[in-house]
């Protein structure tokens, strides 16, 4: 007999994509849930109580969809946002003006900003990450995926070589431990979110970095936050030797995208 998936009404008020989600991989004949490309097999008791503390139901699973692509998703990679997908499409509509050069997502994590611009763009992509544990993270969603993308291990931009035609970067850009909400700041490592040095030093020498790299014309996009943005507009770096500095909002209205061109 078919066993019927009943949510529990703890989880009443959680999004109708995550009930499909969790639907979508029940098996009512053994009233479980698996996930075989992750090797995840769980009760529904054993979801709900794990979703109920906050766990993201992405980690969870252990996976996410962007697109086409199956995203691998666990706790040694932040878990892809809708505003990585937003950086995603801005970059993508700016990549055809761009010299036939390479270019890097700076802080893949995942791999997911990488993964989708091999299969966009014309350039040649490069992921870096200084974590070597999300950098394998990124090679497994690589294989899953049939990207073209090759990974260096290095802090930002520090062992990449020029010229590029353009740099791509979701580096930690969270001033406070208690900007975060509480999922976030229990589930998602840390590393990827607070920069561990001053973060107006640490985006200085990173905008330094990329603009020795770049081409003329070349283009740097970065996500980040308005706090952020407004420090960095009251250092030298900005405008230093960018011929244009553009803000974005994302799709909730908040200014999340700066973007310069050398």
């Amino acid at each position: 007999m078919n066993k019927k998936l009943i949510f529990p009404d703890s989880l009443a008020d959680f999004p109708d994509w995550e009930k499909y989600e969790i639907e979508r991989h029940y098996n009512p004949s053994c009233g479980k849930i698996f996930v075989e490309r992750c090797g995840i097999e769980l009760t529904p008791e054993e979801l709900f109580a794990r979703r109920h503390a906050g766990e993201p139901l992405e980690y969870i699973l252990g996976h996410c969809h962007v697109d086409d692509d199956y995203i691998k998703t666990d706790r040694r990679s932040l878990i892809p946002r809708p505003e990585t997908e937003e950086l995603i499409e801005i970059f993508c509509r700016r990549a055809s003006r761009l010299e036939l050069a390479p270019v890097v997502d700076c802080g893949t994590g995942s791999g997911v900003i990488a993964g989708a611009l091999s299969q966009r763009i014309k350039q040649p992509v490069i992921a870096t990450d200084r974590d070597r544990q999300a950098l394998e993270l990124a090679r497994e969603n690589k294989r899953l995926n049939g990207w073209s993308v090759n990974y260096i291990n290095c802090d930002r931009l520090s062992a990449v070589k020029g010229p590029l035609a353009g740099v791509v970067a979701n580096l930690p850009y969270v001033f406070r431990v208690d900007d975060l909400v509480e999922s976030v700041k229990k589930f998602e490592p840390r590393q990827a979110l607070i920069p561990t040095e001053n973060p107006i030093r640490f985006f200085v020498d990173f905008l330094t970095e990329a603009e020795q790299l770049l081409l003329s014309g070349g283009e740097l996009w970065l996500e980040g936050s308005r706090e952020l943005f407004q420090a960095l507009k009251k250092t030298d770096v900005i405008p230093g030797n960018w011929s244009a500095v553009d803000c974005l909002e994302d799709g909730y209205g908040k200014e999340r995208f700066i973007g310069l061109r050398k």
